[in-house]
């Protein structure tokens, strides 16, 4: 995701592209790839479709594609396709939260600081969000600005360029 927000820095272009992976299926993801690039080939068609300016998305945009792994009951054979896709925002994505632990809670010299860590963040995000979507089986795609600040017209086009994807 960080290389897709550089080159968006540049304007140019770019999809990041994650398959979802589970620890008790390994091969599945192996399995699953060739889904998955065939999707972003026919997420990269959509975007030539409704081109503008022969520009295949706004200027400072990069798209976040995350795509689910849903395997079949025992984890046996290929996996079931997504349900769908969604446009989502990046709200809800960190996989990780800060976590902050005070390492001295007495008074002295080493009072006020504090030990950083990270902890795993809620994976029950709320409708809407990065986290919800691909929980529920739908690839989801968001857009990224260098800024994380994505404005309603962006999120509309998003919204109308994933339409009808599976």
């Amino acid at each position: 995701m960080n290389a897709a927000l550089t080159t968006a820095e540049s304007s140019i272009p770019s999809l990041a592209i994650s398959l979802q992976t589970r620890p008790d299926w390994p091969d599945g993801a192996l399995r699953a790839a060739r889904a998955t690039a065939t999707y972003a080939a026919q997420l990269v068609d959509r975007m030539q479709l409704v081109a503008r300016d022969g520009r295949l998305m706004p200027r400072g945009l990069a798209l976040n594609v995350d795509v689910p792994l849903r395997p079949l009951p025992g984890n046996a054979g290929d996996p079931l396709p997504p349900k769908g896709t969604r446009a989502t925002d990046v709200a809800g994505d960190a996989l990780l939260a800060p976590d902050y632990k005070a390492a001295n809670g007495s008074g002295g010299a080493g009072a006020g600081t504090y030990r950083v860590g990270f902890r795993g963040a809620d994976p029950s995000a709320g409708p809407g969000t990065d986290a919800a979507a691909v929980s529920d089986g739908y690839v989801r795609v968001s857009a990224l600005t260098d800024d994380h600040d994505v404005d309603a017209r962006t999120s509309v086009w998003v919204g109308k360029l994933v339409r009808g994807l599976r």
